[in-house]
């Protein structure tokens, strides 16, 4: 009876992820990002701010699932009051910190893939980050080149 209800909610679990990725796939308009993630945080109070200037459409792209999975992670395990989207813009890059004011606590799990998920998409457009966990909350930083705009 325990093996079937852990088959149960593999399985279930298993679902949502594979929907949450068909969603994914569909290009985001920034406001349809917002629109995701005051969605996914559900109660959660948004302060962000979404005016960064426009990268070229990967960019783009990544960027807007790195936003949504930092959102669902807060969603689901931080506890949190607050979620934030704070960026700082100089003549080469921009920077970004997204976080909330949670629990804390992030860090990998065996058979999650949302944290090795945004450590691929920062890869993929040539980024590394910093996150910091505390008692806090949790928040991630990290920069993208203006090469990556198209406003450069």
């Amino acid at each position: 009876r325990i093996a079937l209800r852990k088959i149960r909610f593999s399985i279930s679990q298993t679902t949502k992820s594979f929907r949450d990725q068909i969603y994914q796939l569909r290009l985001t308009s920034r406001e349809q990002l917002v629109k995701q993630v005051v969605e996914i945080l559900g109660e959660i109070k948004l302060a962000a701010d979404f005016t960064y200037p426009e990268f070229d459409p990967t960019v783009e792209e990544a960027l807007s699932q790195i936003i949504l999975e930092l959102a669902r992670n807060t969603s689901r395990h931080s506890k949190a009051t607050r979620f934030y989207l704070n960026f700082k813009e100089d003549e080469e890059s921009i920077e970004f910190e997204i976080g909330d004011d949670g629990i804390g606590g992030v860090k990998p799990k065996d058979f999650r893939f949302g944290l090795a998920s945004i450590d691929e998409l920062l890869i993929q457009i040539s980024s590394s980050y910093s996150s910091a966990s505390t008692g806090d909350g949790s928040s991630f930083k990290f920069q993208i080149r203006k090469s990556g705009s198209d406003n450069a």
